[in-house]
Formats: structure tokens, C-alpha cells, sequence
């Protein structure tokens, strides 16, 4: 199937600057931290000290911010494309829901008055597994043959509780860790065969 990108997520023109502009700050990437970071910093850089000095420097007493993007459309992760033979389903390819756990994103949600629908999510989810499709219910039976090569206490295990095993088994993961002890993890931890050596030398 073949898919195209939602148009009014499309940059329609290329603006270019005449001259060399001063900037106090530029945001590299227009994806939703980008856009959110602008957004936040355009509307409130007053009750920033260091930001309102800034702002103090300019003519107009306004902070100048740029906010640059490489691609041709603005959102990052958030990539709605519309499916060819299903143009009344855009397919999102990246942020497809949030709940109310997210807590920043259900207030900014809230401040700009967007509507939302509720998503119900199937119990059953399918995965595609080198170039097969499988559900979740049958690979937890053992109805399905998965294409891989899995130790006995691995089969019956989605990809998603392989993923779990593995963590487990290599971070020697106890329950409870906080979010600092999955920073220092992604920092620091390098995983080592039985010859001890670094795998790439490269942190997990």
C-alpha cells in the first residue's frame, strides 16, 4: 500500500531570509517538542529572568525566536498520512493516542480547547513479523509459529514481553527502578559476552 502525507501537515512554502537574522534563540526541529518548546517560550519568556534580560536588549522589548526545520512538513513524530484506498482513515504513523497519564500533554490539550475522541484499543493487537501476520492471542497459546529461534522459557511471549525478558535478563532489572535508574542504565550500561568484550562499544 501506498500513502501520502496529510496536506495541511505539508510546508507550502520555503521562506528565505534577505539577510542574516539576529536571533536570541533558534530551536532546531519542528517536531512537538520544538513546536511546544516556541509556543511556550513565545508566550511566556517574561517570567523567565534570563529570558525577560534578553528581551530588555531588544528595540521592540520582544524576545526574537526561530524555530528551523529541515523537512518539508512540520510535527515530527506526529505523521498523519492518509492510506491509498482508505482516504476516510488518516493512519498515524507516530503520537496515535495519549491518555490521561500523560499530564502536560492533556493540559496543553485542555488550554487550546482541541476536541478529542476516545480510541478504544483491542485486546488482541496484531503483529507483523517478518513479512507475517500474527495475533496476540495465538502467540500466547502457541497456536502461532513465530519466525524466530526462541528458547523454551521465551515461546508463547509477544514481542513486546520478549523485549521485557531481555531487559530483564541483561540490566539484571529489579521492580520499582526509578526514572534515574533507567538514565543511568541508558548512559552507562554496555552489554558484555561471556569474553567480556563491549558489544560496539556503544552504551545500551
Amino acid at each position: 500500500m501506498s500513502a501520502k502525507i496529510v496536506s495541511a501537515l505539508k510546508i507550502k512554502d520555503t521562506p528565505q531570509l534577505d539577510r542574516p537574522a539576529d536571533f536570541d534563540i533558534v530551536i532546531a526541529g519542528a517536531g512537538i517538542s520544538g513546536l511546544y518548546s516556541a509556543w511556550r517560550m513565545a508566550r511566556d519568556w517574561a517570567q523567565s529572568r534570563l529570558l525577560a534580560s534578553w528581551a530588555a536588549e531588544r528595540p521592540g522589548r520582544r524576545l526574537r525566536i526561530a524555530l528551523i526545520e529541515w523537512s518539508d512538513r512540520i510535527g515530527g513524530r506526529i505523521d498523519s498520512r492518509i492510506i491509498a484506498g482508505m482516504d476516510h482513515v488518516p493512519a498515524e504513523l507516530g503520537g496515535m493516542r495519549f491518555t490521561e497519564s500523560h499530564e502536560l500533554l492533556s493540559l496543553v490539550v485542555k488550554h487550546l480547547r482541541l476536541s478529542t475522541e476516545c480510541f478504544p484499543m483491542s485486546t488482541n493487537r496484531r503483529y507483523f513479523l517478518r513479512g507475517s501476520s500474527f495475533d496476540e492471542e495465538a502467540i500466547k497459546a502457541g497456536v502461532a509459529k513465530v519466525p524466530y529461534s526462541l528458547m523454551a522459557s521465551e515461546r508463547k511471549k509477544t514481542p513486546d514481553q520478549l523485549t521485557n525478558v531481555a531487559i530483564k535478563r541483561i540490566c539484571n532489572y529489579a521492580d520499582g527502578w526509578s526514572d534515574a535508574n533507567w538514565q543511568w542504565i541508558k548512559q552507562h550500561f554496555s552489554y558484555s559476552d561471556e569474553s567480556d568484550r563491549v558489544y560496539c562499544g556503544v552504551p545500551l
